[in-house]
């Protein structure tokens, strides 16, 4: 879900993310022995690696395809700079719901926390990445124009291609990445 937000609204999620990302960093890691401490830190890049899944799953599917969302979708891709995000409360609920207690039930609180560091590690990437390639000079670094160009060519030439934000990988997989 997406809605055309005030910047005091959107930039919610710049402050909450980081927060619950330490946090969530203390609980993997508070009174763990080495072993559980590596298998935390193996868990924090799987939870990573998941977000990049869901990132694309939801841009592809939810946000093209799902009537209701695909409209406010549409919204982001007529007025890429205007400030129109999923509200923080709506992002932490389905976080919550969908994967920390579950993953509390199934693991434990620890990994758990471990797993929900990397996710919300992984979604703070992508909207701190989606919103420098739509409002933010990028600079010279050697990523930011190949990401900028990959996410703009979502926009202006198809947006049935180029669903990732933070990775090509799945794009490649799936046969929706285009050069």
């Amino acid at each position: 879900m997406s809605i055309r937000m005030s910047p005091s609204l959107f930039y919610h999620d710049f402050v909450v993310y980081p927060v619950l990302i330490l946090s969530s960093l203390v609980l993997a890691f508070r009174g763990a022995t080495v072993s559980e401490a590596l298998l935390s830190v193996a868990t924090i890049l799987f939870g990573y690696a998941v977000w990049t899944l869901v990132e694309y799953a939801l841009h592809r599917i939810m946000l093209h395809h799902v009537p209701g969302l695909a409209e406010m979708h549409k919204a982001h891709h007529d007025a890429p700079k205007a400030l129109i995000g999923t509200p923080t409360l709506i992002s932490l609920m389905a976080f919550a719901g969908l994967a920390f207690w579950p993953a509390v039930e199934l693991a434990g609180l620890h990994l758990a926390s471990a797993g929900m560091a990397g996710l919300l590690a992984g979604y703070l990437s992508y909207a701190l990445a989606h919103f420098a390639i739509h409002n933010l000079s990028m600079g010279r670094s050697r990523w930011a124009p190949t990401l900028k160009r990959h996410h703009a060519l979502h926009h202006y030439r198809g947006d049935e291609r180029n669903f990732g934000v933070t990775t090509r990988i799945w794009g490649r997989l799936f046969g929706t990445f285009v050069q």
